[in-house]
């Protein structure tokens, strides 16, 4: 069974748990492209929505363990830019403590075999990342930053 996809803005699914509204119009939004799509291959809309709450939950699972490890920092050296994804789903960059990548990486192996087992497959969630650059401490937490460009 061909997966059905929706493109979910990264930032607003690990903070604001959503899409922004009203950067798409009603007929073509993703949401309604994937119920149609879903409608035609014969999966049903509240069996996708449940793939779609389940993917969230995935997601805010992961964003659970960085946000544990984005704290302790001194300076931005403390700080670097880590790939949180797991098999089973994509995940943008985040800044994390340095200390603490290693901790999040073997949290993050440990908890995928699980999490991705109990996860449907009929749909898949892409995300639009933001480009970071860089991880910044501000406030001994890792932040990711957009650094600007150098003038020559």
């Amino acid at each position: 069974m061909r997966k059905i996809e929706l493109m979910l803005c990264c930032v607003a699914v690990l903070f604001l748990g959503g899409c922004v509204e009203g950067t798409e119009s009603p007929q073509s939004s993703p949401t309604a492209e994937a119920t149609q799509t879903a409608s035609a291959e014969g999966i049903s809309t509240e069996a996708l929505q449940a793939c779609f709450r389940a993917k969230q939950d995935l997601v805010q699972g992961v964003m659970n363990l960085v946000w544990k490890n984005q704290q302790g920092c001194a300076t931005d050296a403390d700080c670097k830019l880590v790939n949180p994804s797991i098999s089973c789903q994509e995940i943008c960059p985040v800044a994390v403590s340095v200390r603490a990548e290693k901790a999040l990486s073997q949290a993050l192996t440990v908890n995928a075999a699980s999490a991705c087992a109990k996860t449907p497959t009929v749909c898949a969630m892409q995300n639009t990342c933001i480009p970071w650059t860089g991880a910044r401490c501000v406030a001994n937490t890792c932040q990711a930053v957009i650094e600007p460009r150098a003038e020559n």
